[in-house]
């Protein structure tokens, strides 16, 4: 009976007693083909899952993929991820941040006419 329990307990894997622990764990599990800034979003994603116990502490190393997968299918397309800063066109400096309102921007305007009305 007893190495009955000794063999079952030698299959766990001790859960880490630290946040640093857990994290470095999923970061050495995760795929390093994805983007930095893909890799820490799968990375975050799979501490959260495991914290919430939609991921089982010992499934890390086989959860690592399919969140570095979903990432990359929800954050970036087949060419990679796409700047905001970087210029959107061969014949222009305009960048993607430049297509992005502003709704104060217009306000120094606002109250330059309002003071011209009044």
């Amino acid at each position: 009976m007893s190495g009955h329990v000794r063999a079952r307990a030698s299959h766990r894997v001790a859960f880490p007693a630290t946040a640093e622990a857990l994290y470095a764990r999923i970061a050495a599990a995760m795929p390093r083909w994805l983007s930095k800034a893909s890799r820490d979003d799968a990375i975050g994603d799979l501490f959260l899952a495991v914290l919430e116990s939609r991921v089982q502490f010992a499934d890390i190393e086989q959860a690592a993929q399919r969140f570095a997968s979903r990432t990359t299918r929800d954050y970036e397309n087949r060419f990679g991820p796409i700047s905001i800063d970087a210029v959107r066109f061969d014949d222009s400096d305009r960048t993607l941040a430049d297509f992005i309102p502003d709704p104060s921007a217009l306000a120094a305007f606002d109250h330059i006419f309002e003071g011209a009305i009044s």
